[in-house]
């Protein structure tokens, strides 16, 4: 439903540790996975994506990713953002507190 926003759904099987489980999935809202930067959290989930395809648009640049194989995921970049190119590994991180638990 809109108004509950969008979610990244991770696979729990394809993660790495200590997020990996044998069935189930972690979800997290778009808006909380950002582009690791120095000031990043130690917390936080770090990891390198590849970027598929990027989308600018008006309200924020949406960038097709691919994770820990072909677990597919969206970033939001700020309007104006440079899109980045498709092959392009980015380093990415969720906060400890976004991802939530889904049990199958």
């Amino acid at each position: 439903a809109d108004f509950l926003g969008a979610f990244n759904r991770l696979d729990a099987r394809r993660l790495p540790a200590p997020w990996q489980r044998e069935k189930g999935s972690w979800i997290a809202p778009l808006a909380a996975l950002q582009p690791a930067t120095p000031d990043t959290p130690a917390d936080a989930w770090r990891f390198t994506a590849r970027v598929v395809a990027a989308h600018p648009g008006l309200q924020h640049t949406s960038v097709e990713l691919r994770a820990w194989g072909d677990q597919a995921l969206v970033l939001n970049l700020p309007p104006g953002s440079a899109p980045p190119a498709p092959g392009t590994a980015l380093e990415l991180a969720l906060p400890s507190s976004a991802p939530h638990w889904l049990a199958d």
